[in-house]
């Protein structure tokens, strides 16, 4: 069973409703909406409307979202990356998208989600957990570059987030390097020492390995240009292998 009241005054119009079972004993849910001028009364009409319906299907509404556990992320920026807003109906997929979205931004390690129930419909929160940030980079096994050479090809620094993604990208600029070099086995891993307040050391494990030397290097089928013309072409030379 369904009742209201449309009430005008002067400009202003309002609209209640309320609605009951007829066959149980569930308490009266009501709805209020008010707005300017009578041409606004189909759209207060259509949001009652919607109201009424997500309560008879149980379809549960979002009052409120929130964010915690963020320390140096700030709330507006992950609030940017959460498309269920306050007022629709909460769906299990959007808030997977959601999760998805503020993973993408690269800060969090974890991301948890959960609900909270009030008269009105149910409090959205999202609890993140942040990356540490990088406190200290050191290196070990390094004797082709300093640690200062070493540094010159990192994308990170101290104060940076820590993402491994990044790490791994750095360990490839490293590598070649050292293959710049004729370091072809070299071997680089990383280390990640938790320090306090959600801080950590990256450590970078080098095995260098041995310098590969070309003896000789010979053409087979070359008929347009000489051995000595294609040595040339590509800037290597016998013996091309001295120290350092």
């Amino acid at each position: 069973m369904v009742w209201g009241s449309l009430t005008r005054i002067g400009d202003s119009i309002s609209l209640d409703v309320s609605m009951a079972p007829s066959i149980d004993t569930k308490p009266v849910f009501s709805v209020y909406e008010a707005g300017a001028g009578m041409e606004s009364l189909r759209a207060l009409v259509n949001k009652s409307a919607q109201k009424l319906l997500r309560k008879l299907y149980s379809q549960d509404l979002v009052v409120q979202v929130r964010v915690e556990g963020n320390r140096r992320i700030e709330t507006d920026a992950i609030e940017r990356a959460i498309r269920v807003k306050t007022g629709d109906v909460l769906r299990a997929g959007e808030i997977a998208k959601d999760v998805k979205n503020i993973y993408k931004m690269g800060y969090f390690d974890d991301i948890r989600v959960e609900t909270e129930t009030t008269p009105e419909g149910k409090t959205l929160i999202f609890h993140v957990t942040e990356k540490p940030t990088i406190r200290r980079i050191s290196f070990s096994g390094n004797q082709v570059f300093d640690d200062e050479k070493m540094r010159e090809n990192l994308s990170i620094s101290t104060g940076s987030i820590l993402n491994i993604f990044t790490l791994k990208s750095n360990i490839d600029q490293l590598e070649s390097m050292y293959k710049e070099k004729n370091y072809h086995n070299v071997k680089i891993t990383y280390a990640v020492h938790e320090q306090e307040n959600n801080q950590a050391d990256i450590e970078f494990i080098i095995e260098e390995g041995d310098k590969v030397k070309i003896d000789k290097i010979t053409f087979e089928g070359n008929t347009t240009f000489s051995d000595k013309e294609l040595l040339k072409l590509i800037k290597t030379s016998e013996k091309d292998s001295s120290p350092g």
